[in-house]
């Protein structure tokens, strides 16, 4: 489903994505070269619309973008404004991109020392 479709520029990183992963590479392979497709797509400041720029006032917004018809991948486009954050959180051993439309972001990684519960 693509619900950022008015862009050419945000359909051929949907099918070089969808390629990659179509593709016999291992999943750090896919993961290196989606790196470098989404730091391309982020030079360019026209492909996302303004609509999935806006903030949310209570926390961040979630805007998804793109969702695989198979369900391997989805793009979204997360939007803090000032001083937003996340909880604490994990995603559950699966891989991911991350690359900034606009702005900064702070990340901070942890590594699990031990199983709770």
């Amino acid at each position: 489903m693509l619900t950022c479709d008015g862009s050419k520029t945000f359909q051929i990183f949907i099918k070089a994505v969808t390629d990659l992963i179509d593709g016999d590479l291992l999943e750090e392979q896919i993961v290196c070269e989606i790196e470098t497709l989404l730091e391309e797509l982020l030079e360019k400041k026209t492909w996302l619309p303004l609509d999935k720029q806006k903030v949310n006032s209570a926390q961040y917004a979630r805007h998804l973008l793109y969702e695989d018809p198979l369900k391997r991948f989805e793009v979204l486009a997360l939007v803090w404004k000032d001083g937003q954050s996340t909880p604490l959180h994990d995603h559950d051993g699966t891989w991911g991109v991350e690359g900034v439309f606009s702005g900064r972001i702070m990340v901070q990684n942890f590594v699990q020392t031990k199983q709770l519960g």
